[in-house]
């Protein structure tokens, strides 16, 4: 169960750049969670979502929506990396900076992913006609943004199916490669972002992380 921060868009316009914006609000919220007693107007009504497992050593994840919301945002932790800074003197230096990762997952019978479909459903989709047969009963689906730039993004479960698979585009990479001769040469290799979204009711999430 989800609480919902009321009129979010609103106080984060007030509160933009304060580190613990409606703290007391959400603390209040997910104490009555964990307790399960939170009213109807606290859980139903929210249309977008923020998933953070900062506070665990998980770097990046794809959070699952909670319908009927229209998307979810995955936090993950920061890390220290060294990266190139504009110091005060002009000219770029070495720098430690915290980094973290954030994933979109969004709906996209909401916003418009220009989800590649077989063309002759995706015809009869759009003109209303598909049948019974060609849109129930399957247990995967596969999303396909790899004709566009989109090197990486996370897809939404139909339910009632157990998985998702998003594909991105492939990109083409200098890595070593074991040649004819024997050892190993760069080549220029051809890969791409594979993304596996699972129901953890339908089976083990660790599992299907290790697949």
């Amino acid at each position: 169960m989800v609480p919902r921060v009321q009129d979010g868009s609103f106080k984060l316009k007030l509160r933009i750049g304060v580190r613990n914006f409606s703290s007391a609000v959400v603390k209040e919220l997910a104490e009555k969670a964990r307790a399960g007693k939170l009213k109807p107007n606290e859980f139903q009504g929210g249309s977008f979502s923020i998933s953070n497992l900062g506070m665990f050593p998980v770097d990046h994840f794809c959070a699952i929506i909670n319908p009927p919301q229209s998307g979810i945002l995955a936090v993950g932790r920061g890390n220290k990396v060294v990266e190139p800074v504009v110091g005060s003197d002009g000219p770029e230096k070495p720098a430690v900076v915290t980094k973290m990762n954030l994933t979109l997952s969004a709906d996209h019978r909401v916003f418009d992913g220009k989800v590649g479909e077989v063309k002759e459903l995706a015809e009869k989709a759009r003109a209303g006609k598909l049948k019974p047969n060609e849109f129930q009963g399957g247990s995967f689906s596969i999303s396909n943004l790899g004709m566009f730039p989109v090197d990486h993004f996370c897809a939404i479960i139909n339910p009632p199916q157990s998985g998702i698979l998003a594909v991105g585009r492939g990109n083409k990479v200098v890595e070593p490669v074991v040649g004819s001769d024997g050892p190993e040469k760069p080549a220029v290799v051809t890969k791409m972002n594979l993304t596996l979204s699972a129901d953890h009711r339908v089976f083990d999430g660790k599992v299907g992380g290790l697949t």
